[in-house]
């Protein structure tokens, strides 16, 4: 079994089980360890000094991190889910800062005036979300309350959470 298999069939239903129980209150740190103990899991042993392997650069299509691991290589199949056509489990839309990061390809307009980033890998497209954690957390946006309200601009989401 893939490791993204078993990320995708077992461990995410933990990691979301977990977030149920933490609640909107939850907090960036608890969110956080749940999805690096997942993310950690899955990713493959680090090359380079530490196993004197050289590391091997990532050719610039779409592929999987992990070896086996799922991915898209059709990120304009509109019969696909966005977040899963796109490699960008989050569906984060596209932002200048999100083009600056690794493994960034381009943006498709998913929904008018709505465009969504399209990485070359999932994994890419995890650590962009982790990104947008960690600048939310810099603002102080430390619960998925502020969290999501921050995301969404300052709108009241109340009813949504």
């Amino acid at each position: 079994m893939s490791p993204f298999r078993r990320w995708h069939g077992c461990q995410l239903n933990e990691v979301a089980l977990a977030a149920q129980k933490l609640g909107a209150q939850g907090t960036l740190p608890e969110i956080a360890t749940a999805l690096a103990l997942v993310v950690a899991d899955v990713l493959p042993p680090k090359r380079g000094a530490e196993t004197e392997e050289p590391e091997k650069p990532v050719e610039q299509k779409y592929h999987a991190v992990v070896d086996g691991g799922f991915f898209s290589s059709d990120p304009y199949d509109k019969k696909v889910p966005t977040a899963i056509r796109t490699n960008n489990p989050g569906a984060l839309n596209t932002t200048a800062h999100i083009a600056t990061l690794p493994g960034y390809a381009t943006a498709d307009e998913t929904s008018p005036g709505n465009k969504t980033a399209i990485f070359y890998a999932p994994e890419y497209g995890v650590l962009a979300y982790w990104d947008l954690l960690d600048r939310c957390a810099d603002a102080g946006a430390n619960t998925i309350v502020q969290i999501i309200n921050r995301y969404g601009g300052g709108q009241d989401y109340s009813e949504y959470l």
